[in-house]
This record gives C-alpha cells, sequence and structure tokens, in this order.
C-alpha cells in the first residue's frame, strides 16, 4: 500500500524524472520563444548566449553541486531501472499506472489531502505526465525489488528496502558518477551503461529551480555586455582584478563566524564549485570588471565629485545611524473585523506599556510577547541601525529617532508614533556616528558599481528558454 507519506515524496522528486530523450539543444517539451534562436538559451537586449555557454557555466557552478549530483544520480537510476526491466522483460503499462493512480487518489481524497489527485498535483506544481511517469518507474522498482528479494505480492516491501536493493544493483553493476569536466563525454557509468554529458546537460536543464537557471542566464548576459563596454582591456588587468575580488572574498569570509574559520575556497567547493572554477566563475568575473570600470571612470577624485554631489543621498543611506527596536501595533481609522483597533486605542495601549518598561530587555520581551510586525518581533523588536534615509522604514519613524536624545543622555523610548497602518512605541539606543571619507568612499563605490551593471543590463530585459512564447 502507498501512504501519502510516500506520495508527498513523489511529488518532491518529481522535478528530476528526465524527459524522453532530447535530439536539439533545447530540452524537451520547452517551446522556443519566438524571439530566441533555435540555438538560444537566452536574450538580454541585443545580447544572447547559446546552450553551449550556459551548459558550461552549468557543469561549472552547478553540476557538482547538490542539486546537480542528486539530479545525475537520478537520471542514472531512472535509466537502470529502464535497463533492468528491459533485462527481465518487465513492462508496466497505462492500466497497472491508472489503477496505481487512482488508489493514490482514493488515499488523498481520505485523507483530506484533496478533493483529487488532479488538484494535488495542481497544488503541488507538478506536471501529470511527470507523475504518471515517476509512479511507473516506482512501479518498475516495486516489482523488481520484490522478485529479487523474494517478497510476496501481498507483504509490504517499504521504501528503505527497494532504495537498499538498487543501491546493490549499482555497486555490483560498478556504477560511477566522476567529477566533471567528463572530458570522455560521459557523466556516469553503470557497467555497459552510460549516462552521456549532452543528455545530463539536457535533464538538469529542465530540473534545475527557474530562479536559479534565469539568474545564471542573466549573470552570463551581463558579462558578455561588460567585456563589450571594455573591449581594450588587457588580460593581465582582469586577471590582476580577479585576484583582487577573490582576496577580498576571502578576507570577508574568514572574518564571517558563520564560516568558522574556513577558507574561501573550502566554503565553495562545499557548494560544488572547484577552485579551478572561480576564477571563470561569472560572478566573480562581473565583480571583477565593475570594479575596474568604476576605478576608471572615477579615480578618488571621482569618488568625491560624485559624493559631493549626492551628499544626501549617501549620507542618508550611510551616514549616522541609531539603533532602534521597535513595538508595532495595527490600527485603522475605522475599526474592522481585520484591524478592530482604531488610532487612539492602539496609542493608548502604547502610552501604557510604556509606563512599565525599564530597559532594553524588559522592551524585547513585551515586543515579542505584543508587537504586531512579524518580522522584528521575533528579533525581542530589533531593528538594527536606522539611518536617516532607511526604507525600512516610515519617515515618521526616523525622525522621531533622531529627534530623541540618545538613551544614555535621555529616555531610551519615545512614542507613541502615528504611522500608516498603526502606531509604534521605539526603545532608541546607541548613536553610530557618520564614517569618515575611507569608509564612505567604499559606498560610493558600491553604489557606482550597482549603476553600472544596471545600465548595463537588469533582469527584466533578459528573456530565456523557460520563458512562455
Amino acid at each position: 500500500m502507498y501512504s501519502i507519506a510516500w506520495m508527498l515524496l513523489v511529488v518532491a522528486q518529481a522535478g528530476p524524472v528526465p524527459a524522453a530523450p532530447v535530439a536539439q539543444s533545447r530540452p524537451e517539451g520547452v517551446a522556443a520563444p519566438a524571439i530566441l534562436g533555435t540555438n538560444e538559451a537566452a536574450r538580454g537586449l541585443d545580447t544572447s548566449i547559446s546552450f553551449a555557454e550556459l551548459d558550461e557555466l552549468l557543469i561549472g557552478r552547478r553540476a557538482s553541486g547538490p542539486k546537480g549530483r542528486e539530479a545525475l544520480k537520478h537520471l542514472l537510476h531512472t535509466k537502470l531501472l529502464g535497463l533492468l526491466a528491459k533485462e527481465s522483460r518487465l513492462s508496466i503499462g497505462s492500466k497497472e499506472v491508472d489503477a496505481k493512480a487512482k488508489e493514490i487518489e482514493a488515499r488523498l481524497i481520505q485523507s483530506r489531502e484533496a478533493a483529487s489527485l488532479a488538484e494535488f498535483l495542481s497544488q503541488s506544481g507538478v506536471p501529470l505526465d511527470v507523475f504518471r511517469e515517476h509512479l511507473r518507474l516506482a512501479l518498475v522498482q516495486e516489482t523488481l525489488a520484490r522478485r529479487a528479494l523474494g517478497t510476496p505480492p501481498d507483504e509490504e516491501l517499504n521504501g528503505e528496502k527497494q532504495e537498499m536493493w538498487l543501491a546493490q544493483v549499482l555497486e555490483q553493476r560498478g556504477a560511477q558518477m566522476p567529477t566533471p569536466p567528463w572530458a570522455d563525454g560521459v557523466a556516469a557509468r553503470c557497467g555497459d551503461l552510460e549516462v552521456s554529458v549532452k543528455d545530463f546537460l539536457d535533464h538538469l536543464r529542465t530540473v534545475l529551480p527557474a530562479e536559479d537557471v534565469r539568474e545564471d542566464c542573466f549573470q552570463l548576459l551581463l558579462l558578455k555586455r561588460m567585456r563589450a563596454r571594455m573591449p581594450d582591456l588587457a588580460p593581465e588587468a582582469l586577471a590582476k582584478a580577479v585576484d583582487l575580488e577573490l582576496e577580498r572574498r576571502g578576507r570577508e569570509t574568514r572574518d564571517d563566524p558563520r564560516y568558522r574559520g574556513l577558507s574561501y575556497e573550502q566554503v565553495m567547493g562545499a557548494q560544488g564549485l572547484p577552485v579551478a572554477y572561480l576564477r571563470l566563475d561569472p560572478a566573480v568575473l562581473i565583480a571583477s570588471l565593475s570594479t575596474l570600470w568604476v576605478d576608471r571612470s572615477q579615480g578618488d577624485k571621482g569618488l568625491r565629485a560624485v559624493y559631493a554631489k549626492e551628499r544626501e543621498l549617501f549620507d542618508g543611506r550611510f551616514g549616522e545611524a541609531v539603533d532602534a527596536r521597535m513595538l508595532f501595533l495595527r490600527a485603522s481609522s475605522v475599526p474592522n473585523p481585520l484591524i478592530p483597533r482604531d488610532f487612539p486605542a492602539a496609542e493608548m495601549d502604547l502610552s501604557k506599556w510604556k509606563e512599565t518598561v525599564r530597559t532594553a530587555d524588559e522592551f524585547g520581551k513585551l515586543a515579542r510577547e505584543r508587537s504586531e510586525e512579524p518580522f522584528s518581533r521575533d528579533k525581542d523588536g530589533r531593528v538594527g541601525f536606522v539611518t536617516r534615509g532607511d526604507d525600512r522604514l516610515p519617515p515618521e519613524v526616523r525622525e522621531a529617532l533622531f529627534a530623541a536624545k540618545p538613551a544614555v543622555v535621555g529616555t531610551p523610548m519615545v512614542g507613541p508614533v502615528r504611522v500608516q497602518g498603526g502606531a509604534c512605541l521605539l526603545w532608541v539606543g546607541v548613536r553610530r556616528p557618520a564614517p569618515g571619507w575611507e569608509e564612505m568612499s567604499l559606498n560610493v563605490h558600491r553604489e557606482l558599481r550597482r549603476r553600472f551593471i544596471e545600465e548595463l543590463l537588469t533582469r527584466d530585459a533578459v528573456y530565456t528558454y523557460l520563458n512562455k512564447p
């Protein structure tokens, strides 16, 4: 019998089911958008990338990572099950799949997971044909495992035993999944069975999360446009810029407590990026080229000129800041079922609580219990350092924070402050002075790099093979 948990597992794994063999560059089942040529994977403005260019990135960035290895494993298992079924003269047809699908649908309805199988698959985002292929493969695996283990049809054979059987077959047949770059054109082997690099890449493009593929395409397109903007750049200059960028990332990684002293190369290696690929990775090259562009076009004098011209902007974002906590109550002019509190009622509650709080810890406890703004509430009301131009908070809140005296000489609380949608009480912490030019110049540099990138290409201007025509 198939449990609801098993069905959920099937749906969760639906992505790695491979399509039928692909005879062209574009994955089967993905229509060619009119804007793209036959071999184009993506286009941004007047720049395009081919599937060969995308595949080169996927091999370097994705193939050795957890998602890539899982996709290759599933593809190998799928091909092996097909071979084993052929060798055993086993055929699972539509009749068997239909029967099992009806059984699953009945259990879904009984458990109230969904009103039908179609509804369940729609909610899960899994196409019916993909689910049916998974179901067919599951029946193949179960049948072959039963035969091999001598398990009677009326005796349960759980998924763990089936996986153990399949793992034994893989071991007996000498399954291998070598690391890229796969010079011989084979990504995986199991006895005489081979998974070609082409088959794997066709498969990988269809199963990777769409947001990952779109980001890869965006970065490749952006990198092309950057190189076109800097045609006179010497290879030695780029190599030096890449060295500096990798050194910067290394310092940040060493200083980040999350990585506990690991090097940048170790962290990237854990994500599946080989050390040799780091210098070729578009993200590293984009950072290096944008830094070079700003250095060449501005220099220190140019950065100072930009800062002087846009001082209000940069001081607002990166200047003096106040460490703040917030307790927010929702309110409206006219109480309603969704917000049963008006502004005076919210302000009355906040004023009453204000009289009971003496320390930051007490404020944090009250915010955790009473605040109706989930992001800060879950952090004991902490908002962090707020600058005058911090767009995370309404202008009224920022004005109240900077109008208050620092906590060391005045009251640490201000409010209630009325804002759109409610009112809030604020705990005013320490003030952080505006940085000197050495630090501010880094912020100006970073902003100019961002503008350079946005000038060249924005993500909404990118059209990929994943877009519907």
